[in-house]
């Protein structure tokens, strides 16, 4: 049996601390800023004009896409620390959102993102799953 690759290790850890940045700093200084910036204001009108009312508008909407994301990249780098297979395959598909997220305002949940997917794909990664389930990977 081999050992636990290092890299799944690196990338979890970096999905991990991508998500206390996320749920902790990201989403509330970026909702802080819409507001004082005059985009909460902004959205708060269009919020009442498109749907009736600005609640759902009041954190600029799709930031607040970023918070749901952060929870997942939570679990991905918990899961990412344990040995298990299933990691690396959560892994990969979290970077991929984390890598999308930039649109929505999360630098460093892209920065982790690509982290993640440049570690995931190494070969040592590859063969250690190969050999945790038994066979070839697809």
């Amino acid at each position: 049996m081999q050992a636990y690759p290092k890299a799944v290790r690196i990338a979890a850890f970096a999905q991990l601390v991508s998500g206390l940045l996320t749920v902790f700093f990201t989403v509330p200084l970026l909702c802080a800023g819409y507001f004082l910036l005059g985009g909460g204001v902004f959205m708060t009108m269009l919020g009442q004009v498109i749907v009736g009312n600005g609640a759902l508008s009041t954190c600029c909407c799709c930031t607040g896409l970023l918070l749901p994301l952060g929870v997942v990249e939570i679990i991905a780098g918990i899961l990412g620390l344990t040995n298990n297979p299933a990691a690396v395959t959560m892994g990969r598909i979290v970077a991929y959102v984390e890598i999308a997220a930039v649109l929505l305002g999360g630098i460093t949940t892209c920065i982790a993102g690509v982290v993640a997917i440049i570690m995931l794909n190494k070969p040592e990664v590859e063969a250690w799953k190969a050999a945790q389930v038994g066979g070839p990977v697809a």
